[in-house]
């Protein structure tokens, strides 16, 4: 997974987080692909360290946690205001 992080295409920063994400939520490429800023600070979302998944044709929505390490890198994405 981290050589896969090492060589991601433009935007790399943007990438290289989602790819975290995936890693250590498990989900699908396509439900992280919907994750928008109020699904990460939304609620007490942000402090509990879980990210809302959006409902699929399958599922209602759920949330996922995340290790702390990853908080690092989803501030420093909300603070670069990329998608």
């Amino acid at each position: 997974m981290e050589k896969m992080i090492e060589n991601v295409p433009d935007p790399v920063f943007r990438n290289q987080v989602l790819y975290k994400i995936l890693g250590q939520t498990g989900c699908r490429p396509e439900e992280v692909d919907n994750i928008r800023l109020k699904d990460v600070t939304g609620d007490e979302l942000w402090d509990n360290n879980r990210i809302r998944i959006r409902a699929s044709k399958t599922q209602d929505n759920r949330t996922v946690r995340y290790n702390d390490s990853l908080s690092f890198y989803l501030t420093q994405w909300i603070e670069k205001g990329e998608r």
